[in-house]
C-alpha cells in the first residue's frame, strides 16, 4: 500500500488454456471497498510446468512479492513466477520483475449551491449562508484559496480539503455597512485540471430598518408610514420587497406595534433596554 493508499497484490494465474503467468491487480485509494480493478498480466507463460519431485504434488510458488518503491511511495516493483520455455525437454519456472506506476486520480470539484442570495439584510447586521465544496473525482481535491473582492462579503476558510467522495462545508458572511444592492464572486482556485477556477456568485440586498421613504435617516413620516401599513391604511407590502423589510424592525418577518415602539425610540434616539423580571 502506497502513500495515496493505493494497493496492488502480485500472484500467478493459469488454465485450462493458460500457461503459468505472472500477473497482479490493483486497487486505487478512491476505488470502491472490496473491489480489484481487473487482472493484469505481467508476463505471460510460455510452456507447460508440472514437476513433482516424486512428492505427487506440482510444486510452485516459492517466489512472489510486491513492494513500495522508497524513492517516491508511490510506484509498486512485484516480482513473480512464470512458465518458461522448457530446455532439453525440461519444464523451466522463471521470474518477472515489473515497475507499475499508478496514474493519479483526479479531483473533479462541484458547489451547492451555485450561487449565494443573502436577501435582505439590515444596515449593521449579518446573514451566514452555508455552501459545500463537493469532490466528485477520483483523486483529493485540494483548493488553494478561496477569494473575494471584498466590501460586505467575507468567508470563513482561504482554503480547504476534500478526499474522493468527501465535501467539506464553508460559512459565507453577509455584513452591509451602507444600503444598497451588493454583488460579488467566490473565487475558488483548486487542483482541478478542467476548473481550476470555480465561480459562485453572491448576492445581497441591504436595507436600512426604519428608514422607509429611503430618505437615508428615521422620521416622523417614516413613524407615519409603518402605522398605516399596519392598521392597513396602505396596503401591506410584500415579504420580497424592500419596504417590507424596513419596515420589519425587530427582524422578524412579522409588522406589528412592536416595530412602531423600535421605530419611535430611533426616531427620538431612545436606547432600548432589556426589563429586570
Amino acid at each position: 500500500v502506497n502513500e495515496n493508499d493505493d494497493a496492488l497484490i502480485g500472484y500467478s494465474r493459469f488454465a485450462s488454456d493458460q500457461f503459468v503467468s505472472a500477473n497482479y491487480a490493483f486497487r486505487a485509494g478512491g476505488d470502491l471497498l472490496n473491489t480489484l480493478q481487473d487482472d493484469t498480466v505481467l508476463k505471460e507463460g510460455e510452456a507447460k510446468y508440472v514437476k513433482t519431485f516424486g512428492s505427487g504434488r506440482n510444486r510452485w510458488g516459492d517466489y512472489s512479492n510486491t513492494v513500495v518503491d522508497p524513492l517516491d511511495d508511490s510506484s509498486f516493483w512485484t516480482v513473480q513466477q512464470y512458465a518458461e520455455e522448457p530446455v532439453q525437454s525440461t519444464d523451466r519456472w522463471g521470474t518477472w520483475w515489473g515497475q507499475i506506476s499508478p496514474v493519479p486520480g483526479t479531483p473533479s470539484i462541484a458547489t451547492t449551491p451555485g450561487n449565494l442570495d443573502f436577501g435582505f439584510t439590515g444596515v449593521g447586521e449579518e446573514t451566514a449562508l452555508v455552501f459545500w465544496l463537493q469532490n466528485l473525482g477520483t483523486g483529493d481535491l485540494e483548493v488553494n484559496r478561496l477569494t473575494l473582492a471584498g466590501g460586505p462579503f467575507n468567508i470563513s476558510d482561504s482554503t480547504a480539503f476534500a478526499a474522493v467522495g468527501d465535501s467539506v462545508a464553508l460559512l459565507a458572511a453577509f455584513t452591509p455597512n451602507e444600503s444598497g444592492v451588493f454583488a460579488d464572486t467566490i473565487f475558488v482556485e483548486s487542483n482541478d485540471p478542467s476548473l481550476p477556477v470555480l465561480e459562485i456568485p453572491v448576492l445581497g440586498r441591504a436595507i436600512l430598518r426604519g428608514d422607509l421613504d429611503e430618505s437615508g435617516g428615521f422620521d416622523i413620516l417614516d413613524v407615519i408610514t409603518l402605522v398605516r401599513i399596519i392598521v392597513r391604511t396602505d396596503p401591506t407590502p410584500s415579504e420580497e420587497s424592500p419596504l417590507f423589510h424596513a419596515s420589519d424592525l425587530n427582524g422578524d418577518l412579522r409588522l406589528n406595534v412592536l416595530d412602531v415602539v423600535k421605530q419611535i425610540n430611533m426616531v427620538l434616539d431612545i436606547v432600548t433596554r432589556p426589563v429586570a423580571v
